[in-house]
């Protein structure tokens, strides 16, 4: 098969009829690759948003404004549900370093990173009005079932652009010889914040209170809780702990 440049013949009606398979799986590949290429370029004329320029209302982080959670970006600790033996442990390194770090900063990374979020970015969501809907998947996946950091507003935050897995892999590629202008995931309400979050810019503490209690005793979930109070004291921290499955309620005010 002679070799053509596909990027300009892909309107070209191509006879397929004389070719083997294996020229025709390097057809659809490269067209597959054109296209990818071409909905990259067009995603990256869209406008990033960032989450601390959108028309919410002021909050002044005290314990009660924490129950208006759709001001706050969520971030969920990996390992630290109740189900796991040791579920303080991420976020004991996180109070060590003063700072949630992303995976290329971290002393003990994680091979590969993630998908999405790569080795430079830490990934967090939003959560909606309706928690049982369907726009908040990526928030019932990631902090509902976890310990988590409840994020102040103001925090640089770029929503990511919701798409697929070939333009994600796509932009990743792409980013390690040129500046991107958007980040991208395939997870919808997804907030990315380049290389750190100091705990500063913490709210609270999320503890899925309600969740843990459809499925465990509430003398083992009251015990869970209980450590987590003692290593907020242990570390000096003045976090409030809210319900992050029950819309923010106060379970431990921080006065």
């Amino acid at each position: 098969m002679e070799n053509i440049d596909l990027n300009d013949k892909l309107e070209e009606k191509i006879d397929t009829n004389n070719l083997n398979e294996e020229e025709k799986r390097k057809i659809v590949l490269e067209s597959d690759k054109y296209y990818i290429k071409l909905l990259f370029e067009q995603l990256e004329q869209k406008q990033m948003h960032l989450f601390s320029k959108r028309p919410y209302k002021n909050i002044n982080n005290n314990s009660k404004d924490l129950e208006s959670y759709e001001n706050f970006l969520y971030h969920g600790i990996k390992g630290s549900n109740i189900y796991l033996p040791k579920p303080f442990d991420r976020l004991k390194s996180i109070f060590n370093d003063g700072v949630i770090l992303a995976n290329k900063h971290q002393k003990n990374p994680v091979e590969g990173g993630n998908i999405c979020n790569g080795e430079s970015f830490i990934s967090l969501t939003s959560l909606r009005k309706d928690m049982n809907s369907p726009y908040n998947y990526t928030y019932n996946i990631f902090i509902k079932p976890n310990i988590s950091f409840v994020i102040k507003s103001e925090v640089d935050a770029i929503k990511t652009i919701w798409t697929s897995e070939d333009i994600v892999e796509y932009a990743k590629e792409k980013e390690k010889n040129q500046i991107i202008k958007n980040r991208y995931s395939t997870l919808s309400y997804e907030y990315q914040v380049k290389d750190k979050i100091p705990l500063s810019m913490v709210a609270a503490l999320g503890f899925p209170y309600k969740f843990y209690s459809y499925y465990n005793s509430s003398e083992r979930v009251n015990k869970l809780l209980n450590e987590l109070t003692d290593l907020i004291l242990e570390y000096q921290l003045n976090y409030p702990i809210v319900d992050t499955s029950n819309y923010n309620k106060i379970l431990k005010s921080n006065n």
